[in-house]
């Protein structure tokens, strides 16, 4: 991978980086709107600039987990589709208004999150994490749960780091499969956020099913198909999923597949698509996929009036490692990986 500086734009203080992230998406504003909004946080003093291209070395500090480190930089958009592992497949709409929002605003207002599993990668984060224990950091934000801080990479060790992950193997996508998409299409080169596979957990993503008729009478429906249903605590385990209908958790037997097949996967083909008729979770607008809830009480309030909600365990870096790098996409919105960088972060004005 070929990690190249870039001229960042990152937020003073908490309260700027609440207003970058209002950025992030298009919602009804126009494009002159949302630069003139970055205009204004810049005259009044909110933002910070590196001074030149830079990379940059950025630590998350979360409380109760260890600290993650990572690094920031620009890389090419032909290494999106030769030089980075996808694991999911990503929604049309949501690639299009990502597209439409870089071409009228020129704004990369968030990296796409990268995962390294080799030694190269893990060799480059310790070197710039080594280069600046005596630098003051160009920014570094604080609330009650966690803290994020980045340092300007002096140019020997950003040239280190550069040869270092030259000789990296393929990242994955670790999240950030739309923005990356949209970015290759319409610019240059594209903001990503690098760490090392053991800095992440990831979690699993509930499925909402709207607008289902007959609720009620799903879990025996799916067991007269030839998958087994028992009442349960919704607590999802391997090859074992959680559906809440009515008034009550049910366990889902999915059955035997191989190492390569998630549970995301079976979910999809062997209850969403023959139980509900969602052929393509991609398009179908009944489909909703959230962040875990941490609870099976908080997954339960999920469902409105009509609502079902499925629950699959986690998959583990490794396994999503191992789909990706053969070329299997799981369904959108299937992983949740953590940490991830801090929206409104970093900003990057790829027409300046």
């Amino acid at each position: 991978m070929q990690l190249e500086p870039f001229c960042a734009i990152c937020p003073a203080d908490a309260a700027a980086a609440g207003r970058l992230a209002k950025l992030d998406w298009p919602g009804s504003s126009k494009a002159d709107d949302l630069r003139q909004r970055l205009r204004d946080l810049s005259s009044q003093g909110a933002l910070r600039t590196s001074d030149g291209p830079a990379l940059l070395a950025y630590r998350v500090r979360r409380v109760g987990h260890r600290d993650a480190w990572g690094l920031i930089g620009s890389v090419a958009a032909c290494e999106y589709a030769d030089g980075m592992l996808a694991h999911e497949q990503t929604l049309e709409k949501t690639v299009r208004i990502r597209t439409e929002y870089l071409a009228d605003t020129g704004l990369q207002t968030g990296p796409v999150l990268l995962a390294g599993a080799d030694e190269a990668t893990h060799d480059a984060i310790q070197l710039a994490k080594g280069a600046v224990g005596d630098v003051s950091p160009l920014i570094e934000l604080q609330d009650a749960e966690r803290s994020d801080t980045l340092w300007v990479l002096d140019g020997a060790a950003a040239t280190s780091v550069q040869a270092l992950l030259a000789k990296a193997e393929e990242p994955l996508i670790a999240d950030g499969h739309h923005r990356a998409k949209a970015t290759a299409s319409c610019c240059k080169s594209m903001l990503v956020a690098l760490f090392a596979d053991k800095d992440f957990s990831v979690g699993a993503c509930e499925r909402v099913v709207s607008l289902v008729v007959d609720r009620d009478g799903l879990a025996e429906r799916i067991a007269e198909g030839g998958l087994v249903t028992r009442a349960s605590d919704g607590v999802a385990g391997p090859r074992l999923a959680q559906l809440w209908d009515a008034s009550q958790w049910h366990s889902i037997l999915l059955g035997d597949a191989d190492n390569l097949t998630s549970d995301a996967r079976l979910l999809q083909d062997r209850v969403l698509e023959p139980f509900l008729d969602i052929s393509d979770p991609a398009r179908d607008e009944r489909l909703f996929c959230l962040p875990a809830c941490k609870t099976t009480a908080d997954a339960a309030g999920l469902a409105g009036p009509r609502d079902v909600v499925f629950r699959i365990a986690p998959t583990g870096i490794g396994p999503v490692r191992d789909m990706a790098s053969h070329g299997i996409l799981m369904p959108p919105k299937t992983t949740w990986f953590e940490p991830k960088p801090l929206p409104g972060i970093v900003v990057r004005d790829f027409r300046s």
